[in-house]
């Protein structure tokens, strides 16, 4: 479940990442948060995938550096930053679900 909600992740990442030339950094977040919401996971309710969305968002906002975040949202992922979007997306779902 946790690389279903990576790879929603990844692709609205990809969605807004034309866009981001015009938005500032709490628009993408929004963005971002918004999309996560959207997109969702059949298997979590509302509330849930709020609180892990929200979490997710978070973690980006304080762990990411701003060079990083831009890097991932212009759609040029690396392997550090991967990693540690996966450690975000573990954490928050166990975070969701405990």
């Amino acid at each position: 479940m946790k690389k279903v909600i990576f790879l929603i992740f990844i692709s609205f990442f990809f969605q807004i990442s034309q866009a981001q030339s015009e938005m500032t950094e709490r628009q993408i977040y929004t963005e971002l948060f918004a999309g996560c919401v959207e997109e969702g996971d059949e298997y979590m309710t509302l509330g849930v995938q709020f609180e892990y969305c929200a979490c997710v968002i978070s973690n980006m906002s304080t762990d990411l550096t701003y060079d990083e975040f831009m890097f991932f949202v212009e759609g040029n992922v690396t392997t550090t930053i991967n990693e540690k979007i996966d450690k975000f997306a573990e954490k928050c779902i166990e975070k969701v679900y405990q």
